[in-house]
């Protein structure tokens, strides 16, 4: 191949090359001969402006191609560059015929004559719409999280890990907060660590270093203080931010008053303590006066034993020694007989109740149903006739004091067994119904005759009945002493029944493996 045809080629490929690249680019050529009437536009610098490649406009159609509010600026640097040879690099909108709107970058310098007069100008074109879009996008984000940081209810940061943290940003808000300008406290006048108080700074540094470490959040509460001396208590949460590789780069996060929050938990803990106190001093007024009541019914109940016992006697003589007495006479002495020995009765429930508030709990491992099974043979070997059915689950244990639990035993099931007396069977059923936080839940179930719940809250107290004297004996202290020794294991009592069909007494005792138990006083008047 000729010389002259290979440097050709060569330079029509460089030709190629370097149309490709403007194409890609976006970028285009231009040049003004101020001696032509038009000016001179590459193929991609026509097609940038939007003209008709292949011919070069003239400078008031070139000038028509750009948005109306850019045209003076455009025209300032040309007429700057043509009379002072000024090289100019602006950026501008072009208009096109349908209306769209792109953005070029125009960059143009003088071309001199011997003179000294400028007598050309070149340069070139380039559209930048992606870029600008970028950057319009980038600069709304910018506002938006501008925005997002004044909205925030705290002072946003981010510092390097020193022990005075310095900032290498910090929100707005830092003024409310700290009554430091942001600016002022990112360059370091102060160092936010300088207002963090000398009480906490340690404390502050060594927790954030751990979380840091551990690549976890971490929120600490402390003191600062502010510009005018005064002291706020502040809440942070932050994190450490780490590169791929895991090397710290910052730390960052946000930092709130909670000043108020709390002078308000001081206040409550202070109105808290002043309630224990006045509660302290409240159980020991009311402990004093469960133990003079308690000293009180025994004394009473002691007391009265022995006039009792001296009135019975005396009745049983006149009795013996008026064996002809009739009428009204004998009737009257049958009644003073009858009724000192229900008040000896009496006294002795009483005594029983009162003896029980100072009973020490011994706890041990107890079966239910073998304490139920003792309870129930006496009564059937008093009463061989009566036919019954007793239904006793198995391996009812508990943790509780044998003494105590064979009594409450005795008196549900002995309850059992008396108000069942009008039926032709009695019936019994002994269980369980459950567990729930370390306490099981028993109940003893009879199908006697019942009663009426509206008077269920009368149950339990001292001496109440729900049935007359003349109908089922007793002195009505025994579902008393039930609640009792209940309460004194730390369990709770109830009932549910129906009139004619029987009553349910449940009641719940720790597990053999439940809540330890601890002495409880028990308060005789609530009885």
């Amino acid at each position: 191949m000729p010389l002259d045809q290979t440097r050709r080629s060569h330079v029509d490929d460089t030709n190629l090359l370097v149309r490709r690249a403007a194409d890609m680019g976006r970028l285009g050529a231009w040049s003004w001969d101020f001696g032509a009437g038009r000016i001179h536009c590459s193929r991609e610098s026509s097609a940038i402006l939007g003209l008709r490649p292949g011919r070069d406009p003239t400078p008031a159609q070139a000038r028509a191609c750009f948005a109306p509010e850019h045209r003076r600026n455009l025209l300032g640097a040309f007429l700057d560059c043509a009379r002072a040879g000024t090289p100019f690099d602006v950026e501008a909108q072009v208009r096109h015929p349908a209306g769209a709107r792109t953005w070029v970058r125009i960059i143009g310098e003088p071309e001199w004559n011997g003179m000294g007069t400028v007598v050309r100008m070149q340069g070139a074109l380039q559209d930048i719409t992606p870029a600008k879009r970028a950057q319009e996008q980038l600069l709304e984000s910018r506002r938006e999280l501008a925005s997002l940081m004044d909205n925030l209810p705290g002072m946003a940061y981010r510092c390097s890990n020193a022990p005075r943290w310095p900032l290498q940003f910090a929100s707005d808000r830092a003024l409310e907060l700290t009554g430091y300008r942001a600016a002022d406290l990112v360059a370091g006048r102060p160092a936010f660590g300088d207002l963090v108080h000398p009480g906490d700074a340690q404390r502050v540094w060594d927790q954030v270093q751990q979380s840091v470490r551990q690549h976890q959040r971490f929120n600490v509460t402390y003191r600062i203080r502010c510009r005018d001396g005064r002291e706020k208590w502040v809440w942070e949460q932050g994190c450490g931010v780490f590169d791929a590789d895991g090397t710290l780069r910052f730390v960052e996060g946000l930092i709130l008053d909670v000043t108020f929050a709390k002078r308000i938990e001081a206040e409550l803990n202070a109105l808290n303590q002043t309630l224990e106190d006045r509660v302290r001093e409240r159980t020991a007024q009311l402990e004093s006066a469960n133990a003079e009541l308690e000293a009180f019914a025994y004394s009473i109940a002691h007391d009265l034993r022995a006039p009792m016992t001296a009135m019975a006697g005396f009745a049983r003589v006149l009795q013996e020694s008026l064996p002809a007495l009739e009428g009204r006479s004998a009737h009257y002495l049958r009644r003073i007989i009858g009724n000192v020995a229900q008040m000896s009765d009496m006294t002795d429930a009483l005594l029983s109740l009162a003896r029980l508030t100072g009973v020490d709990v011994e706890p041990a491992e107890v079966d239910i149903g073998e304490l139920a099974a003792n309870a129930l043979a006496p009564l059937q070997e008093q009463e061989p006739q009566r036919a019954i059915v007793a239904a006793i689950q198995p391996r009812l244990r508990v943790r509780g004091d044998r003494r105590l639990l064979q009594q409450l035993l005795a008196n549900l099931v002995g309850n059992a067994w008396k108000f069942s007396r009008t039926r032709d069977v009695v019936n019994i059923e002994v269980g369980s119904s459950g567990v729930q936080d370390g306490y099981r839940a028993f109940f003893v179930r009879d199908r006697g005759v019942g009663f009426d719940m509206a008077h269920a809250a009368n149950l339990f107290g001292a001496f109440r009945r729900l049935h007359g004297a003349g109908e089922f004996e007793g002195t009505g202290i025994g579902l008393a002493l039930v609640r009792k020794i209940v309460q004194r294991h730390g369990g709770r009592v109830w009932a549910d029944a129906q009139p004619g069909a029987g009553a349910t007494i449940h009641f719940t005792l720790p597990e053999a493996a439940g809540p330890p138990l601890g002495r409880l006083d028990v308060d005789l008047q609530a009885s």
